[in-house]
């Protein structure tokens, strides 16, 4: 008979061995994912998606950025381009 919590505890607990399978297990399902999906080849842009980058994308680029990180600014700062 079971006389006490502490006496339930191991019921409960995983064996430290069964703990270490699930992590390792875990790291490779992500490795193997992300080695998989770096050959997916992009999605064509939309119409849709060049309107919304000539509306709300490229003004911010221009207003923000293009005055130092163009061609025509010269040389360009910080090897964007």
């Amino acid at each position: 008979m079971i006389s006490s919590s502490a006496d339930l505890q191991h019921l409960w607990r995983k064996p430290a061995k069964a703990q270490r399978r699930s992590g390792s297990g875990l790291i490779l399902l992500l490795v193997w994912f992300a080695i998989g999906s770096a050959h997916l080849p992009a999605a064509e842009p939309t119409p849709e998606d060049f309107e919304f980058f000539e509306s709300h994308v490229r003004p911010v680029f221009l207003e923000h950025c293009a005055a130092c990180h163009s061609r025509q600014a010269g040389e360009p700062e910080g090897g964007l381009s």
